[in-house]
């Protein structure tokens, strides 16, 4: 009898499977194309008939047609040491990805070939990024939540908002490095629109006009309710450093003011010592090019006079346009034919300058007529 007509015993075959490095898991055999079970030394399960073992084939661990390809998977990530939960999926190919879970919580889907990569739990091409992000946050205490339903890792940043409604957008990698995002910065485009959020929550009565945040110590616009229009950094706001100037004033006047002795000192008194009105005045010296609009001087002390009177004009105390610059000579109570010298200190009006500029006894320069003239609709 030819050896190839031996009957092959089922310890004849388990020895066979042995021989190869496999650890045979039948109890039958019928013949020799029947696919038989058998694991590896790793422990991985295949399936494969004797013939082709005796051929030298080696059974596929993962392949579509081994029905233990995901407890493969599992074992798989358990021999290489890899921190992840296999959750569920059907194989299709080398190419079909499967939903993993970490120790921590995130989720990664991938190919079993890419998992020895530790696949990045952030990234493109995996599904559960943002989850994964706002996990993350979670996990580091960072109390903000994801605007967006994808994550586009190449050429995108995330939009993140606060319980407040404070929006911001950071770079993933700056986030894992713990660069946290500020909420009002020139690098986060959602500045203007935090402020605005920030002056509704603050109940200040402040309206942000201006459009474009450029850093903490430009000058914002903004409308006080009572007292109209005034500029003010955003460090000097957001810190109460400084508020509306005229709203600073009423607090710091009367029985507000911390030196209050029965009203010895008036209004007027403390307006000019403050720095809003320091500010003013030089803003209107400067755009008078430092000289006397009434008789051109520029020599003399210069003065700069509120056009509307300003004890009964508390909205345009600060107005750029309801300012004047005036030389000593021009302004001062005490020096006679002077403005405050003729028309008095209180209840001066526009309509007082324009006629004392017609009739002052200085005859002035051209230049000075020119401006008038160019003003009149602000002076008349």
């Amino acid at each position: 009898m030819g050896i190839n007509n031996i009957k092959i015993t089922l310890d004849h075959a388990r020895q066979e499977f042995i021989d190869r490095g496999y650890i045979p898991l039948f109890n039958h055999y019928n013949n020799a194309k029947e696919k038989l079970l058998a694991k590896t030394i790793e422990g991985y399960k295949v399936l494969i008939s004797l013939d082709k073992l005796k051929q030298g084939r080696t059974p596929p661990i993962f392949a579509k047609y081994n029905p233990y390809t995901i407890e493969n998977i599992k074992l798989y990530l358990v021999v290489n040491n890899i921190d992840l939960k296999f959750l569920s999926g059907e194989y299709i190919n080398n190419s079909s990805k499967f939903n993993f879970i970490t120790s921590q919580g995130f989720k990664i889907s991938s190919t079993y070939k890419e998992l020895h990569n530790q696949h990045a739990i952030v990234g493109m091409y995996n599904p559960h990024s943002i989850d994964n992000i706002e996990l993350w946050l979670k996990t580091h205490n960072i109390y903000l939540k994801v605007i967006e339903k994808e994550y586009n890792y190449l050429n995108e940043k995330i939009e993140l908002i606060d319980d407040d409604g404070y929006r911001v957008n950071i770079w993933w990698r700056s986030l894992q490095i713990g660069d946290i995002p500020e909420l009002f910065s020139t690098y986060n485009p959602y500045t203007i629109e935090n402020i605005k959020l920030w002056l509704t929550n603050s109940n200040l009565g402040y309206t942000l006009i201006s459009k474009k945040y450029e850093n903490t110590h430009s000058k914002l616009i903004l409308k006080c309710q009572k007292h109209g229009y005034f500029k003010i950094s955003w460090s000097e706001l957001y810190t109460q450093k400084h508020r509306c100037p005229l709203c600073s004033l009423e607090n710091r006047s009367g029985n507000n003011h911390y030196n209050w002795k029965g009203g010895l000192s008036s209004d007027n008194e403390m307006f000019r010592k403050s720095l809003e009105y320091k500010n003013w005045r030089t803003e209107v010296f400067k755009r008078d090019n430092y000289t006397c609009q009434c008789c051109g001087n520029k020599k003399r002390k210069l003065n700069a006079h509120h056009i509307k009177n300003f004890s009964s004009n508390e909205e345009s105390r600060l107005d750029l346009d309801n300012g004047i610059t005036l030389c000593d000579s021009c302004h001062n109570p005490s020096q006679r034919g002077s403005f405050h010298n003729m028309y008095g200190t209180y209840n001066n009006s526009k309509e007082q300058l324009t006629e004392y500029m017609k009739s002052t006894r200085v005859l002035l320069p051209i230049v000075i007529r020119l401006y008038i003239n160019k003003n009149k609709e602000r002076i008349k």
